[in-house]
């Protein structure tokens, strides 16, 4: 069973989560944006109500597929939430629910245990009740609950979860706990039905023979959809080497490397250079850098002295120095910019662009990289970028052909 879990951001989690990863039962994907997200290969999905808060108002139809799949849902809200996030309003409305802050300290449950994610020392969280769901796990004597369920939908307070010490939730009935949550269970009333399926009355056959094909045209939709969607994400991952630095920009531009060239990086985050490899016999260091300003005379400074630090280690003088080694820096210059602002300004000074000569590095900004990857990707004889490594130095930004406004 894979589930989908989506928080505000990549370390958040539920311990809800936490208790399904515990016990190695489902694989458990977390998320913290909904961009290029293929609900159709997800059975179920946990979603925090901070997510729900922040997301729904402009990913509306993103919750409306999600409810049109009529898989397992579960909302998550815990100790940070109170009555007046967007989001508890939201699920307040939708399914008719009183939130109400309320002693915790005895529950009432079946065959499985529960103990809410509190408040403060005196053990209080938020119950709810409906008229529109079903509750669960009451607290002694009242008819407050900490779990609702209406169809495919279950709204809880988080779970608090004790795996060692004197306080743990008895670990055995957790799995009762999470089936149920899950819905891996039929509840009896769905399965006493199942029997109608042999009965046909009416136009049953047209309907259900209709519904299938509708239901094949549905799914080839929802698999064409899965593929675009994972090309756009695929997309994304390059254009990303347009805001971001450090250890993922080295990443990126590693993979668009590796593909134009046809070659595998020897070496990757190497205190002295970020990238080495070979290109015919010459031995290319690469300095990939993401900055707030302009390529640097101190920049080119650095990819030369990579060179001569490599020349020495490798016992390499004179002039065989340029004929067996080549320093490249692959810049992402104003990186903090937006495009618009970005593109408003100047790369080089005339002082840099004399220096990459002069040095003889070869200088790429990670725009015009981009904008050669595209090229290459459409027509592969369209950039030589093994001669443009080899065989030039300053390289002037080329990248309209790329940009949309």
């Amino acid at each position: 069973m894979n589930i989908l879990q989506l928080c505000n951001n990549i370390e958040e989690s539920t311990n809800l989560c936490d208790v399904i990863n515990y016990m190695n039962y489902f694989k458990v994907v977390n998320k913290f944006k909904i961009d290029n997200i293929s609900l159709v290969s997800y059975d179920a999905f946990i979603i925090s109500v901070d997510f729900l808060t922040n997301n729904y108002e402009n990913n509306s139809s993103f919750f409306e597929e999600l409810n049109r799949l009529k898989k397992p849902t579960i909302y998550v809200y815990n100790a940070n939430n109170d009555m007046d996030d967007s989001g508890m309003k939201l699920l307040a409305e939708k399914y008719k629910i009183k939130f109400k802050l309320s002693d915790c300290s005895v529950l009432e449950t079946s065959n499985w245990n529960y103990k809410p994610d509190i408040y403060d020392d005196y053990e209080e969280a938020l119950s709810m009740n409906s008229t529109a769901c079903k509750g669960y796990c009451n607290i002694k004597n009242t008819n407050q609950f900490y779990i609702l369920k209406k169809n495919n939908i279950i709204i809880m307070h988080d779970l608090y979860v004790y795996y060692y010490g004197q306080n743990q939730l008895d670990v055995s009935r957790m799995p009762n706990m999470v089936k149920f949550i899950l819905q891996i269970d039929e509840e009896e009333s769905e399965e006493a039905v199942e029997w109608l399926n042999n009965i046909t009355i009416l136009d049953d056959v047209k309907i259900r023979e209709k519904l299938n094909i509708n239901n094949q045209k549905v799914e080839k939709l929802l698999k064409e959809k899965e593929n675009l969607e994972s090309k756009i994400e695929k997309n994304e991952y390059y254009k990303s080497i347009l805001y971001s630095s450090g250890d993922k920009l080295v990443e990126v531009v590693k993979a668009i490397l590796e593909e134009m060239l046809n070659i595998i990086v020897d070496d990757i985050d190497l205190k002295k250079q970020d990238l080495y490899f070979n290109l015919d016999k010459k031995s290319i260091l690469v300095e990939v850098k993401g900055v707030n300003h302009p390529f640097q005379r101190d920049n080119i400074s650095q990819v030369k002295r990579h060179v001569k630090d490599y020349a020495e280690e490798n016992q390499i003088y004179g002039a065989d120095v340029d004929k067996n080694c080549k320093g490249v820096l692959i810049l992402n210059p104003y990186s903090k910019h937006d495009l618009k602002e970005k593109i408003s300004k100047d790369f080089y000074s005339q002082e840099v662009i004399a220096d990459a000569e002069y040095e003889k590095v070869c200088t790429l900004d990670t725009l015009t990289l981009l904008n050669y990857y595209s090229k290459w990707k459409n027509d592969s004889k369209s950039i030589d970028m093994k001669n443009i490594i080899l065989n030039t130095n300053y390289n002037k930004p080329d990248y309209n052909e790329i940009i949309n406004f």
